[in-house]
């Protein structure tokens, strides 16, 4: 439309990031050259989760003039699967769609602060190899006589995920096992491993600390091999889909008769919780896997997979002892553990939101002159595009 020159929507938080169950704010931005009559301006809060793959079942095709054969599909079908977290919509100005009354915005800048209740119960945003969780608002003008115009702005949710309500969190991983080697040919020996770890559970930012002892009293060559594991997990239609993929590997080689001691730090990065906060179509699971063989055609091998919690509020005792070595006074809470990139979580109390406003007060003059993109009818991210959608009416 000629008249709006820019439309689109702020975070108070430059990253987009919220906590679930807190507040979502900022402000919408209209830049207009001339008077616009408005129905209204509405605002919708969306979110969903999808997961899409292709199923089937491979069956050898054998060639009878090349005497050879290769894989093929058969039955194939893609699996979909959609679960809707949050459609709702609220009026920050003037009437429902189905109102004839009209408002005149006069030309000029104008601003608009929000503020939207986050719902506790939402997962945590992710973007898998086969779907995504994802959060994003829509800003509707809704203006007579003209097609609607559409402002879009992605932001993302972190679910709250308190490692001290997981019974499991605070476990210790302990395992240490043997394997005896023996044949005809070469003397009887073995090698074996102990290795413990403090706890399950750790929030972005930590480090996860391996302590290992391994020992090899056999003529061969023993590799030990140290993996932490991302599972994720996506489910449609009865049907389950598993990729794993492998965040960090460390690995150690033991000589003959050599005692390894080994003390490895894994750091977490930035990871969505376990469990993802609650998703039916996404599920994360996190393992640290350990490995110990030989390449010896006559060895068994030792294999140990336990599961680690990640979260984003660490255990008490681990905030506790972090506050004391670093000087600080016990009554600083959590937030400071908190990992880079993470909001800190939202305290303050909600006001009640009316949901009708009618006075145009609400808008706020502004002297900064917004930069102009081109014209046209749909805007993402402040950026102005055609919209060939008539309505958004189906959100209500």
């Amino acid at each position: 439309m000629a008249g709006v020159q820019c439309f689109a929507i702020l975070t108070s938080d430059p990253r987009g990031l919220c906590w679930a169950g807190g507040v979502l704010d900022g402000k919408i931005v209209l830049n207009i050259t001339t008077p616009l009559p408005v129905r209204g301006i509405r605002m919708a809060f969306l979110g969903e989760g999808r997961v899409e793959w292709t199923d089937g079942v491979k069956v050898k095709q054998k060639s009878k003039e090349a005497k050879t054969s290769k894989t093929a599909w058969k039955k194939v079908r893609k699996l979909r699967e959609t679960e809707i977290y949050s459609r709702t919509t609220t009026i920050l100005f003037g009437a429902d769609p189905e109102s004839t009354f009209n408002y005149i915005l006069p030309a000029g800048n104008h601003i608009m602060p929000f503020e939207l209740p986050v719902p506790s119960d939402l997962p945590s945003s992710f973007e898998g190899t086969h779907g995504y969780v994802r959060y994003w608002l829509e800003c509707i003008l809704d203006v007579a006589g003209n097609a609607e115009q559409i402002t879009k702005k992605a932001f993302t949710v972190i679910s709250k995920c308190n490692l001290n309500t997981d019974p499991l969190a605070d476990k210790e991983i302990k395992r240490q096992q043997k394997v005896s080697v023996c044949c005809a040919c070469c003397t009887p020996g073995y090698y074996d491993i102990r290795y413990c770890v403090a706890r399950r559970g750790y929030v972005p930012g930590e480090k996860i600390l391996v302590d290992i002892r391994a020992r090899n009293y056999t003529n061969n060559i023993v590799h030990l091999v140290l993996r932490f594991k991302m599972v994720t997990s996506y489910h449609a239609q009865g049907k389950c889909l598993r990729v794993k993929k492998t965040l960090q590997e460390g690995e150690k080689i033991l000589e003959t008769s050599e005692t390894l001691k080994w003390n490895p730090e894994i750091p977490v990065p930035p990871l969505p919780p376990s469990g993802l906060g609650g998703s039916r179509v996404i599920d994360i699971g996190y393992w640290l896997e350990v490995d110990m063989y030989s390449k010896a055609f006559f060895s068994d091998s030792l294999h140990f997979n336990d599961e680690i919690k990640i979260g984003t509020l660490p255990l008490k005792h681990v905030m506790e002892t972090t506050t004391v070595q670093h000087g600080r006074s016990s009554g600083v809470g959590a937030d400071h553990l908190l990992p880079v990139g993470f909001p800190v979580p939202e305290s303050r109390s909600l006001p009640v939101a009316s949901p009708l406003r009618k006075n145009i007060f609400n808008w706020i003059p502004s002297k900064v002159e917004s930069p102009r993109p081109p014209n046209g009818y749909q805007v993402y991210n402040g950026q102005i595009k055609k919209h060939s959608s008539p309505s958004n009416s189906s959100l209500w």
